[in-house]
């Protein structure tokens, strides 16, 4: 009986060029976006390298019009920074450990090495490694500057996160080098010591700003007009500021980190605001618990929880907010402030009065008294109280983020606003 022909195995050198840009697409995508978007520069390097090897037609189109790419880079020979920076990006995620087989650990190189914990792998020429990439990006503030995101028109999501700025030598972010990223989607940045944020593209709709751990003003992000978000997220190992009606015609959804929160509520009476100000500036820059003026000290209070009470009940008709989450000690104690509108530096001002003592002295609200409070609103408000989720890695893994070890759960408080079509 004769053997049964074997079916010829297909030629996949013949497959046509609008072929393999799909296969390339598909190749080069990672798996879930969503949670995962970018891949580890290695794994990259290891399919192109594969890809090139199966013919000469596959290594010329791969060449010629390389697929969009999305790349997570913890280190990379320097020689391959301008082949980096010449393929159609669409995501760029640069941080330590992003790379689990390519890691160099922050400004920690050469230690992290001797220890044998970290590094680039085995062999690679004059490796450059995340803080290198980040503080040396322009507008990051770094001293040497190595590349342009000018580069990369293409680029939809950007995370970058390097301890960039030191207690010495503070570096702050410009938003004017991202001009020419006009189809930008998602913007991670930190750690900086503040960050200008005029010149944010209007495509931009999810923003992470991670602060330093200094605290030589209080941060007070503003937000220009032209952006509107769907995701704020600010994280500061600190003390943090936030005017709200530079939020709540902007942002869909807050959620700040950090020990300390003081919310800038604006108002148009100005002797609100002369009643809450009055014993810091009459005080000689002395706290009203301390200057011992006990009229003044009450009265203060009494105008930070109507100015809390004016925010709990403008928070259901603002135009574009939705949710209010706060994690981290913050969420115990939020501190409220009467102020103008817009009025960044009356925060800033306040917070240097009183930054030895601490916010924690000012008049605050728990998330448990803010629930209290609800039956003023209709329920129109809905409160969740509790503690965060204890490591949040999907949130995290979104942003384009390393992974990190678990940590403690933190209280975290949130406020949802119901709106008219979904009010009882």
């Amino acid at each position: 009986m004769a053997a049964e022909a074997e079916e010829p195995a297909f030629d996949f050198s013949h497959l046509p060029t609008d072929a393999l840009h799909v296969v390339f697409e598909h190749v080069f995508a990672p798996a879930d976006p969503q949670q995962q978007p970018a891949l580890p520069l290695s794994l990259f390097w290891e399919r192109w390298a594969a890809c090139s090897a199966v013919c000469k037609t596959w290594r010329e189109v791969l060449r010629a019009h390389p697929p969009h790419s999305y790349l997570a880079v913890s280190a990379l020979p320097s020689a391959w920074l301008p082949w980096v920076w010449s393929l159609p990006l669409r995501a760029l995620c640069i941080q330590a450990g992003l790379d689990a087989r390519w890691w160099a650990a922050d400004g920690a190189q050469g230690q992290q090495q001797q220890q044998g914990t970290a590094g680039p792998p085995p062999g690679m020429p004059d490796p450059i490694g995340a803080f290198q990439l980040v503080a040396g990006v322009e507008g990051a503030g770094g001293v040497h500057r190595l590349w342009s995101l000018a580069a990369l028109p293409h680029l939809r999501h950007l995370h970058l996160q390097a301890p960039v700025s030191q207690p010495d030598l503070p570096a702050a972010f410009d938003s004017a080098v991202l001009q020419p990223l006009q189809q930008l989607a998602v913007l991670s940045l930190g750690s900086f010591s503040g960050f200008d944020l005029s010149q944010l593209p209007p495509s931009l709709r999810r923003l992470r700003l991670a602060y330093d751990g200094q605290t030589r003003v209080l941060p007070v992000p503003q937000l220009p007009e032209h952006v509107s978000l769907e995701v704020l997220r600010l994280e500061k190992p600190g003390a943090l500021g936030i005017c709200m009606d530079n939020v709540w015609a902007q942002v869909a959804e807050l959620e700040v980190h950090a020990q300390e929160l003081l919310i800038g509520v604006p108002v148009e009476d100005p002797r609100l605001i002369a009643t809450f100000e009055r014993p810091y500036r009459e005080g000689n820059f002395v706290p009203p618990h301390i200057w011992g003026d006990e009229e003044a000290d009450d009265n203060s209070k009494q105008a930070a929880d109507m100015a809390a009470n004016h925010l709990l009940a403008t928070l259901p008709s603002c135009p574009r907010l939705q949710r209010v989450r706060v994690v981290g000690a913050a969420a115990a104690s939020l501190k409220f402030m009467p102020a103008a509108p817009h009025a960044a530096a009356s925060l800033q001002w306040l917070w240097s009065v009183v930054r030895l003592q601490g916010l924690h002295n000012l008049l605050g609200l728990s998330a448990h008294e803010m629930e209290a409070r609800q039956q003023l609103f209709d329920n129109r408000l809905r409160f969740t109280l509790g503690p965060a989720a204890a490591s949040g890695a999907a949130a995290a893994a979104s942003w384009g983020l390393a992974p990190a070890p678990p940590a403690a759960a933190e209280p975290a408080c949130c406020i949802e606003i119901v709106r008219d079509e979904l009010a009882p």
